[in-house]
């Protein structure tokens, strides 16, 4: 059995996921630019992911919603056993968190809420960042998740 480590001290990272297929069959997205139009975002339930949350984060957070800066880069580490619990890994390996998905809040473990963002905050990239140790079958281990808060809403289908 492979080790595939654990997170620290994780935090809830709530994440409303955008929902390409809402917004396709409601023709709310832009032909030429596959783009969501005006109004016409759609998002899934918020779900709450474990991640390990450091302090700049938050930090990054408190400044972002007082205006100082409006283009701040975040990151969480996400830990792929709690994605594959989740239904959030496909069959391929691929992640269902995308560029545009929006932050919600960051709670504790408990659920009670840490922070909310008042600025919108979307996930700007979502990249795999290690392997279990396990010369088999090694299988992905972290995902670093970076939040950007300027709009970033790419739908995919």
């Amino acid at each position: 059995m492979a080790y595939r480590g654990r997170l620290i001290c994780p935090f809830l990272v709530s994440i409303a996921r955008i929902d390409p297929d809402a917004m396709h069959d409601g023709d709310l997205v832009d032909e030429i630019f596959d783009e969501p139009v005006e109004g016409g975002r759609r998002e899934q339930d918020p779900i709450d992911i474990p991640a390990q949350v450091t302090g700049k984060t938050f930090e990054a957070l408190n400044m972002a919603g007082e205006g100082d800066d409006p283009n701040t880069d975040m990151r969480v580490v996400m830990w792929f056993p709690h994605l594959e619990d989740l239904g959030l890994v496909g069959v391929d390996g691929s992640v269902d968190l995308r560029k545009g998905d929006r932050l919600v809040s960051i709670k504790r473990i408990d659920g009670e809420a840490v922070l909310t963002p008042s600025a919108d905050i979307y996930i700007e990239e979502a990249k795999p960042g290690g392997f279990a140790l396990d010369l088999v079958n090694p299988r992905r281990n972290l995902l670093t998740v970076t939040f950007r808060t300027r709009p970033a809403a790419q739908s995919r289908r």
